[in-house]
């Protein structure tokens, strides 16, 4: 009787392992074996399409217009833009014309676009950044920016006939530069390699020598009149200085924005400025 008892419950055991070996090759054939339409594809890539920049068109008054499409750049732009805090009074949100706005055209992924306004506070399109205390983001933000527009490029279409440029020595000898003279330096300067390597950058500050000759360009501020027509304002300027050290390093500064940062290029224009200060 008790062998009886066993046989049967180890029948029992064998039928339950086979059963469960049939569901486990059932569920395989059914779940594993089997495509699976996600149906929220296409809004999926859309989305995501909708959120990529693939390249950004900023403007300046001051400085002109320049293009990045590079991704480790506008990665690093979108970053930064990611951290600011959005303005809780969006509707009361308000950005003041000046000349140090910056505009722009955000080109996405999918062939839409976007805008950029950025002064006090930032917006792109309808999302405003910023806010009554963050000017930290809004500078962090303009100063990046300004390391783009600070390239030999931009730099050399501001020595134009419009604008007044001006060599200075180290003895405060100041020549004001003509037509041909402004021709030259803006062929030297395009010529210029802007340093962004790190340790390139501080074998510069370390071993740039002594200063010999400043560049001078006086951009004069655009201002708005109260009939809204833009006009320059006399004896008003933003002055750009390109300061020219001994070992073939030059020193960018704009004293024209609110904090004034140090942007460093390689290459010589003390040859040029002695020919041109004692011709």
């Amino acid at each position: 009787m008790t062998n009886f008892k066993y046989k049967k419950i180890i029948n029992i055991c064998i039928i339950l392992f086979i059963l469960i070996g049939i569901m486990g090759v059932y569920l395989n054939k059914t779940m594993y074996n089997k495509l699976v339409v996600i149906e929220d594809k296409e809004q999926v890539l859309q989305y995501s399409s909708n959120s990529i920049p693939v390249k950004i068109d900023f403007y300046s008054k001051r400085r002109g217009k320049v293009t990045i499409s590079s991704s480790n750049i506008l990665k690093e732009f979108w970053s930064i833009v990611d951290s600011m805090p959005r303005s809780k009074n969006f509707y009361n949100s308000k950005i003041e014309n000046s000349s140090n706005e910056i505009t722009g055209t955000i080109y996405y992924l999918d062939g839409k676009k976007g805008t950029l306004y950025l002064n006090n506070n930032l917006r792109i399109n309808d999302i405003y950044y910023g806010g009554d205390d963050s000017s930290a983001y809004t500078n962090r933000l303009r100063n990046y920016i300004n390391n783009i527009f600070c390239t030999p490029s931009v730099l050399s279409e501001l020595i134009n006939d419009k604008n007044k440029i001006t060599i200075v020595d180290i003895d405060n000898n100041t020549k004001k530069c003509g037509s041909n003279d402004k021709t030259l330096i803006k062929n030297k300067v395009m010529e210029l390699q802007k340093i962004t390597d790190n340790k390139k950058l501080e074998k510069a500050i370390s071993d740039k020598g002594n200063l010999n000759y400043h560049i001078r360009i006086y951009r004069e501020d655009l201002v708005t009149t109260p009939d809204n027509s833009s006009e320059y304002e006399k004896n008003s300027y933003d002055i750009i200085s390109i300061d020219i050290y001994e070992n073939d390093y030059v020193v960018i500064r704009d004293y024209g924005d609110e904090i004034v940062n140090s942007f460093y290029m390689q290459g010589n224009l003390n040859d040029l400025c002695n020919n041109l200060f004692n011709q």
